[in-house]
C-alpha cells in the first residue's frame, strides 16, 4: 500500500522540480542612475557605510596624479565601475564612474548617441581629450556625463557628477 502512494508522490515531486528549474529566470531590474548617485551609492556618502552595506569593494590606491593619499573602490555587482574617494577623513564618495549594470532614463552603456539625444534633449556634446562627452544638466534630471568614446557613437561610461580622468 505504501509503495502505491510513494511512487506517484515521487513522480509528481520530480515533475514539479523539473518545471521549476526549466522556468526562465526574470532578469533583475537594472539600477537607476540619477544626479545624486546610482543604486544607493550617492555622491557624498561615507565609504565605511557603503562598504558595510556591500555596495563597494575594499579601497585601493587611486590616481597617482591625485597624490599618495588618493583612494578608489570598485562598485559591487550588479553594478560595474568604481568610485573615487575624498582625500580627507572620513573618506566620502567624490565621483562615481559606471561602466555597466545601470541606466538613466533607459540610456546606459552600449546606447547610441541618438538615444542620449532623445532621452536628454538639453544634453551638451563636446570633444575633450579625443573623447566625445555628453553633459546632462539638472533640467534633464542630471548632473552627470556620458562618455561616447573616441568615435562618438556609443556610450561606454557614465560619470556622476562628471567623469574623472587619470593618466
Amino acid at each position: 500500500m505504501r509503495a502505491r502512494v510513494f511512487v506517484p508522490a515521487l513522480v509528481a515531486g520530480l515533475t514539479l522540480t523539473g518545471a521549476a528549474a526549466a522556468a526562465p529566470a526574470r532578469p533583475a531590474a537594472t539600477a537607476k542612475i540619477t544626479g545624486a548617485g546610482v543604486d544607493g551609492v550617492k555622491v557624498g556618502a561615507s565609504y565605511t557605510s557603503l562598504r558595510l552595506a556591500g555596495k563597494l569593494a575594499k579601497a585601493t590606491r587611486g590616481c597617482e596624479l591625485a597624490g599618495p593619499q588618493a583612494r578608489a573602490a570598485r562598485l559591487r555587482a550588479p553594478l560595474k565601475g568604481s568610485v573615487n574617494l575624498t582625500i580627507s577623513r572620513p573618506r566620502r564618495v567624490d565621483t562615481i564612474t559606471v561602466t555597466g549594470g545601470a541606466r538613466a532614463k533607459g540610456v546606459g552603456v552600449g546606447s547610441t548617441r541618438a538615444a542620449v539625444k532623445a532621452a536628454f534633449p538639453h544634453a551638451k556634446f563636446r570633444h575633450v581629450l579625443g573623447l566625445v562627452l555628453a553633459r546632462v544638466p539638472k533640467a534633464d534630471g542630471g548632473r552627470f556625463e556620458f562618455s561616447l568614446g573616441t568615435k562618438g557613437k556609443r556610450v561606454d561610461a557614465v560619470g556622476i557628477p562628471h567623469l574623472a580622468f587619470c593618466e
